[in-house]
């Protein structure tokens, strides 16, 4: 935290190298105060024409420059420049063809080099990297152990910091945070307030935005995209063009890709997998090693579990449950308080509903209705009403 900023004129100048030829202390001075301890700073001014490597112009001889607090802060061999009200001291140091501008501040053991650019009121300290053409800019912040790389950009009020790294063509905005040992590489965005932190990774042309969180060993990439108030974490995937949002949450080793939607307030956990164009919404939750795709859905309050697979057109909803290895699929409906499960199939346009039950071996399909307090076990039931209070089980020839 800056506690004090105070200009004024030197009569004694920092040292030199008999070798610099770049640039020279002038009598302009800031003396500043930051977590307690106090650098007094000199403006410099180039020398010489200062030209990168790709030859542009940086400085002309005897252009002002900006604020460092000793030699060692910018290299003189290189084309590094630090201009306009920057400020860079401490143990940092800027190389390279680097840029720093505005009124940026790097400091600590900072390391800013390569065609980098930090400017605006951006701040790059304690011992964070900046390299390749990365730019810094905004009040964003990188700090601790923070890498920032390549073309990455990290704008607006974002912070990178910890062990995090940012690197090829992401960009990191707005209040985001992105933390811990935290990955965030090839074209991916993370902006609005969202958090990306542990030991997550998000890449591709995945986005998390709003206040979404993705943390832990989750993983996201394709062009997937995590918002709202949405949670992706533990060893859960979310891949290709799946989204997750609104307050959902993706947890344990869970999977959801294809095309695949996770929201309202619906859960994902254990082994599970959503895929292809299934929807899990409401309060659902879908757990096990079971797996939903097609142009399932799975919403309301109903369950998922065990090795059960619900897809084609299925829907499972209300207070529903379906477990063990039973199966869903076609256009078959599941709802109320029903139950599906052992080796079951329900199938067809067929519809369980009310607090029917159905397993052992039963396949229910055709235009069938189960409903009731119906239980149907190891026999195969098709175009009729069921609704006895018990169907026995069939004698098979």
């Amino acid at each position: 935290m800056i506690e004090q900023v105070m200009g004024g004129f030197a009569k004694e100048m920092p040292k030199t190298s008999e070798y610099n030829d770049k640039y020279e202390f002038t009598g302009e001075t800031k003396i500043i105060k930051i977590n307690g301890e106090t650098h007094t700073l000199y403006r410099i001014r180039a020398t010489k024409d200062i030209v990168d490597e790709s030859g542009k112009v940086i400085a002309r001889k005897g252009d002002l420059g900006g604020f460092i607090e000793k030699e060692d802060n910018l290299d003189y061999s290189s084309n590094a420049w630090v201009s306009e009200g920057a400020m860079v001291f401490d143990n940092a140091r800027v190389d390279g063809n680097a840029l720093v501008y505005g009124s940026a501040m790097i400091f600590d053991n900072a390391h800013v080099s390569g065609f980098s650019r930090i400017f605006g009121n951006a701040w790059v300290h304690g011992n964070a990297q900046v390299n390749g053409d990365a730019k810094i800019f905004d009040n964003a912040h990188v700090s601790g152990d923070a890498q920032v790389l390549g073309n990455a950009r990290v704008v607006d009020n974002a912070q990178v910091y910890g062990n995090a790294k940012v690197f090829g063509n992401a960009y990191i905005s707005g209040f985001a945070s992105v933390f811990g040992n935290a990955q965030v590489y090839g074209n991916a965005w993370v902006h609005g307030n969202a958090q990306v932190y542990d030991n997550a990774q998000i890449e591709g042309n995945a986005k998390v935005y709003d206040n979404a969180k993705v943390f832990g060993n989750a993983y996201i990439s394709g062009f997937a995209s995590v918002f709202g108030n949405a949670q992706v974490y533990a060893f859960a995937v979310v891949a290709n063009n799946a989204k997750v949002y609104d307050d959902a949450q993706v947890f344990g080793f869970a999977s959801v890709f294809g095309n695949a939607q996770v929201y309202g307030n619906a859960r994902v956990y254990n082994i599970a997998w959503i895929y292809d164009d299934a929807q899990i919404f409401g309060n659902a939750h879908i757990f096990g090693n079971a797996h939903i795709f097609g142009n399932a859905q799975v919403f309301d309050n109903a369950w998922v579990f065990d090795n059960a697979q619900i897809f084609g057109n299925a829907h499972i909803f209300g207070y529903a449950r379906i477990g063990g290895n039973a199966k869903v699929y076609d256009n078959a409906q599941v709802y109320g308080d029903a139950q599906v499960f052992g080796f079951a199939s329900v199938f067809d346009n067929a519809q369980v509903y009310g607090i029917a039950q159905v397993y052992g071996n039963a396949q229910v399909h055709g235009n069938a209705q189960v409903f009731g307090d119906t239980q149907v076990y190891n026999i195969d039931v098709t175009e009729k009403s069921v609704k006895e209070k018990d169907v026995k089980e069939a004698e098979r020839h």
